[in-house]
């Protein structure tokens, strides 16, 4: 009982960071960074310095490793069995989702948005250097690459929101 109570607080208080921090970043604080301009960045930047882009992740693997482990416990080393209710197909489906959501964050999202951050600070240090043909083609490749990381933390958060919602309701299938 100790372990489930631990496990169930760990992931409770992980994803709840993860998905607020998630629907904070995506829906308000990057399109208003965006809006900012270059001096969005400063901010950006003083969030990384508070470790916002190194906790959000450990919360979400926390989260992931112990609804995994959840999971398992619930299904008593029968996961074709629990998989047949529909408690465990609803916590089994939400916990995809919580993946992919991780895994498009990550792989998508993030790297797009290190990208445009690392091009925008470029064109921030040598921009008055470069003929007006490359800072234009820079500045719509750091448009093209904030579209992409907005669009991938959306879903990303989307998917992550649909798996709470899933857990929330699971045990009354």
């Amino acid at each position: 009982m100790t372990e489930i109570l631990l496990l169930r607080l760990v992931h409770i208080l992980s994803a709840t960071f993860w998905l607020g921090a998630g629907l904070l970043s995506s829906l308000f604080l990057m399109p208003t960074l965006a809006a900012a301009g270059p001096s969005g960045g400063a901010v950006l930047q003083g969030l990384r310095t508070r470790g916002l882009m190194t906790w959000m992740p450990i919360a979400a693997i926390l989260t992931l490793v112990t609804g995994s482990r959840l999971w398992w416990v619930m299904a008593a080393g029968q996961p074709a069995v629990y998989l047949a209710s529909p408690m465990g197909r609803t916590l089994a489906w939400s916990g995809a989702a919580a993946l992919l959501g991780f895994a498009l964050a990550m792989l998508v999202g993030r790297p797009s948005q290190v990208q445009a951050a690392q091009i925008g600070a470029r064109l921030g240090e040598v921009g008055a250097m470069l003929s007006a043909s490359e800072r234009d083609s820079l500045t719509r490749r750091v448009a093209i690459l904030r579209r992409r990381g907005g669009q991938a933390s959306f879903a990303a958060v989307v998917l992550l929101t649909l798996s709470a919602a899933g857990m929330a309701v699971a045990r009354y299938l």
